[in-house]
């Protein structure tokens, strides 16, 4: 009979141990705040780029607006879009002139075929880094080989990401 009890002794203290376990407090795990997540997220696909930090500076990759806001930093205004105006045609192609850009920056410019197209770096675009003055007239090769025609002139400042776009219609 010594044989018998001495199997169950551990018995007691395991039911001790189920009942330790059920009765821990449930809010003993935390639960991640939100934090800034939300402006986390405005600084991804390009995003960065159409926003300054408080104190204006703009972003100048997404990372670096990711650790402003996770530093407790807020996002100011988006900036505002490069501005394009129609300048005239020359033999081959579209002159538009570019404001709304901080002088020194690198400033592109191509031609696209619809009003949601990307500036696409690879598609050769002209580019010029005015150190001077805000406002810059930059060709754009090609169209106008048939009418009517449209095409759209986008414009990137290539430091801030700020873009523009307006649509030329050839006579």
């Amino acid at each position: 009979m010594p044989r018998y009890r001495r199997a169950y002794r551990p018995l007691p203290a395991l039911v001790a141990l189920l009942l330790a376990l059920l009765v821990a407090p449930v809010g003993a795990a935390s639960t991640p705040s939100p934090g800034n997540s939300a402006a986390a997220k405005a600084c991804q696909d390009g995003g960065y780029a159409w926003y300054a930090g408080s104190d204006g500076t703009p972003f100048r990759s997404p990372g670096e607006c990711v650790q402003f806001v996770a530093q407790g930093g807020s996002l100011a205004s988006p900036l505002a879009p490069l501005t394009l105006t129609f300048a005239g045609w020359y033999a081959r192609g579209t002159w538009v002139t570019v404001t709304g850009y901080t002088v020194g920056d690198t400033i592109c410019i191509q031609g696209v075929n619809t009003a949601d197209a990307p500036y696409d770096p690879a598609n050769n675009p002209t580019c010029s880094v005015p150190t001077t003055t805000s406002s810059v007239t930059l060709p754009i090769p090609g169209g106008c080989y048939t009418t009517p025609w449209t095409m759209y002139a986008v414009a990137r400042d290539v430091t801030t990401g700020q873009e523009g776009r307006t649509l030329i219609t050839c006579p």
